[in-house]
């Protein structure tokens, strides 16, 4: 009984690492999921992925900044996503913005990655 809960229990935290949104297809989730930024961090997990329309951003002093619950936010520059040409998006030609809601930290949030033109 104990060895069929600890397998079960497995089979969830599985199945959840491995998950994404609802609002992506399978294959989206997956290339979502194996996104990385320049300093290593891991792009995406959970529902933390907003795609083209839903991402405001622009070039300020020479960085990029995101705009994030209401205000403008600058994007660490090892946090801009790693470009794999081998590995195209989904959605070519949009902007990529990967953030969680993090209410104990100042901003609000924890950016995970951003990039910001097309990726061909």
């Amino acid at each position: 009984m104990l060895r069929a809960a600890v397998a079960l229990a497995l089979l969830i935290l599985a199945s959840s690492a491995a998950a994404h949104s609802p609002r992506f297809t399978a294959e989206e989730n997956a290339w979502l999921n194996r996104q990385r930024a320049h300093d290593g961090t891991k792009c995406c997990d959970e529902t933390d992925a907003h795609v083209g329309q839903f991402v405001e951003w622009r070039m300020s002093g020479g960085h990029y900044e995101v705009h994030i619950n209401g205000g403008w936010h600058r994007v660490p520059a090892g946090r801009l996503m790693r470009h794999d040409p081998a590995d195209p998006t989904p959605w070519p030609g949009a902007a990529l913005l990967f953030y969680t809601p993090t209410p104990h930290v100042l901003e609000g949030f924890t950016l995970w990655c951003f990039y910001p033109e097309p990726l061909m």
